[in-house]
Formats: C-alpha cells, structure tokens, sequence
C-alpha cells in the first residue's frame, strides 16, 4: 500500500523491490513542491491500444477552495502548490516528442485556480500548436483575457463543476464562487471563444428538493449544454459532509464499492435514498434522450464533435437497471 504523494515514497517501493525486501506499507511524509518532477516514459507504451490518446500534464496540485464534498483538500494536503511554468512547457514538447500526440489533457483539479500562472503557460503553449482539454470552474468565463488566451493557445474543451443550480445547495457544500445566476451568461461566454464544455452536476446536496432533477435538466437543455456528467453526492472519507452526515446517523451504506457517484449510501434532507436515486437515473434519460439531443445541438463544431457521445450515453444511461427491487429493505423508509 503507497499512500500520500509518490514522489518521496516510490522511488524508496522501487529500492526495496529490487532489494527483494518490500514492506507492506508505503507513506509519503510531505508533500512535493512540484519542482524537477520526471517527465513519465511514454514512448515504453504501445499507444497503438489505446482508443483515445489524451496525454495527460499537470501543471498544479490542489485547489484553493474547500467544498465540503470535495476530497482533493484531503489528498493534497489542503495547499494548492503550482509547478515551474519552464518544467510544463519542457515536459509538453517531450512528450509531443516520444508519443506524436498533439493533445493534451491537463489533470489538474482546477486548471485555472492561479490566474497568472495559468496565463504564462497559455502563452506559451501558442507557439506549440496543439490542442487541449482541462478542468476549471465555471468562473474562469468571468476574466475575458484568459478565456482569449485559452482559445489562442488550443484550448478544446474544458470541464466544469457547475454542481447545481440550487443557491441554497451550493452553499450547503461552501461552493460560493458559483452564483446560479450567472451560469447562462458564463456558458454563453465559452461558446462565444469556440470553446466546448462539460458541465458537472451532484444530486442529493441538503438544499435539493424532488423539483431539482426536472429543473436541472431543463436548464441544461435551455443552455444547450453539449455534455452533462451527472453524480449523486458520495460523502467519501475525509470530507466534511460526511462528518455531517454520521454525526447525524444518516449514512446506511458503507460499502465502498458503491461510493462511485451513482448509488445513494445515506438519506438525503428532503427525499428518499429511493426516490434519490430513482430520479438521478430518470434525470439521465431525460437528458441523453433523443429530443433532448436535437434540441442541444448548435452550429458550433464541437456540439457535433460531442454528438457520438451523447448517442453513447444516451444508449448507456437506458440499459442502467434501477437496483432499488433487490436492494436492502430499510432503504425504503420514509423521508428522513
């Protein structure tokens, strides 16, 4: 078991594997300062197998906020550290090197949390001509400058955690830099400068009420969202809404293999876990339905490019069964 950042703890797994003498256990001290980090071997890969070849950078760890459902303050430490804009440049063109590619997925949790180092890697990334995707908040559609410089530097496609469109939920979770009120200028904003998005949404926050799943979908539509990656919360360890959630005896399910986003393991404040996840999967459907699909499309390219995948959902999300007919008895109590 390796736990914690593997910078400190790995290379000591490697010498004690090759010294014949593993220890069961593996924990990293501290955490890296992102600096000299190794540029991973891709070029030892048979990227003939892989079906997408999204090569993944990063150029930060951690995020400056701390949403109560959000483990990342748990797994980084609660610092968010930023790496040497001259390493990420280095490591992007060897990798454009060994591996061909000219896409690039950047895995951090909030690409654009440092606005000035962001826009010194945007800059430099124009020279390169390539293409990338990333994830950020919905907020970055605020700052006109970086959203130019996201599209001048090959932005494709960013990923963002709208969440919800419920205020009282948003705040239930300490998600504050999110106003639902500017959502459709922010989504419009995008679109304006050629870049795709994804939009994030978690059912189940306290301020969620039966009306959330149609209203949300049909904000999605009204938007003419190209994707949407609906979860139901999953109050994973660590996190401070599962503190709440224990504290108040309101979570029935500890089998973590259900701690995936797409099953309910607690009772939610104004609903059923049935009625939860039920409506989560029916939310889904709506969504990725035929009409729903046609009425999303736009005349920007990446609407079409994202259409393939909608269709793939659209197929995934009707083959899903609603397990609620074999699932445990006291799921079914009456609302909490």
């Amino acid at each position: 078991m390796v736990l914690g950042e593997a910078e400190e703890s790995w290379p000591k797994l490697i010498r004690d594997f090759q010294a014949g003498r593993l220890n069961p256990r593996y924990q990293g001290q501290q955490l890296s300062d992102l600096k000299n980090l190794p540029v991973p071997r891709y070029d030892l890969l048979d990227l003939k197998k892989y079906r997408l070849l999204n090569i993944p950078s990063q150029t930060t760890r951690g995020c400056p906020y701390a949403c109560s459902f959000c483990e990342i303050t748990q797994v980084y430490g609660g610092k968010f550290r930023h790496r040497p804009v001259e390493e990420v440049i280095k490591e992007i063109q060897e990798i454009q090197r060994q591996t061909g590619s000219r896409f690039i997925y950047f895995v951090d949790d909030n690409f654009a949390a440092n606005r000035t180092h962001t826009k010194e890697i945007l800059e430099r990334l124009i020279p390169l001509k390539l293409g990338y995707g990333c994830v950020a908040t919905v907020n970055i559609a605020d700052d006109p400058e970086l959203l130019n410089l996201m599209a001048r530097s090959g932005c494709m496609q960013v990923n963002v955690g709208m969440e919800s469109i419920s205020s009282e939920s948003l705040e239930s979770v300490g998600k504050r830099q999110n106003l639902v009120e500017d959502y459709e200028r922010q989504f419009k904003a995008l679109r304006k400068h050629g870049i795709g998005f994804s939009v994030n949404v978690v059912f189940g926050l306290e301020g969620d009420r039966p009306d959330i799943f149609n209203r949300t979908v049909d904000f999605l539509i009204k938007v003419k969202a190209p994707l949407s990656f609906m979860f139901v919360l999953a109050p994973r360890p660590g996190t401070p809404v599962r503190e709440q959630l224990l504290k108040e005896g309101r979570i029935f399910g500890h089998d973590w293999t259900r701690y995936c986003g797409f099953n309910v393991v607690y009772h939610p404040k104004h609903m059923t876990a049935q009625e939860l996840e039920e409506q989560y999967w029916r939310a889904n459907r709506r969504f990725y339905s035929l009409p729903s699909i046609i009425k999303r499309l736009t005349t920007n390219a990446y609407s079409f490019q994202m259409l393939p995948l909608n269709l793939y959902f659209a197929w995934y999300v009707r083959r899903n069964p609603i397990p609620w007919n074999t699932f445990r008895p006291h799921l079914r109590r009456n609302k909490h």
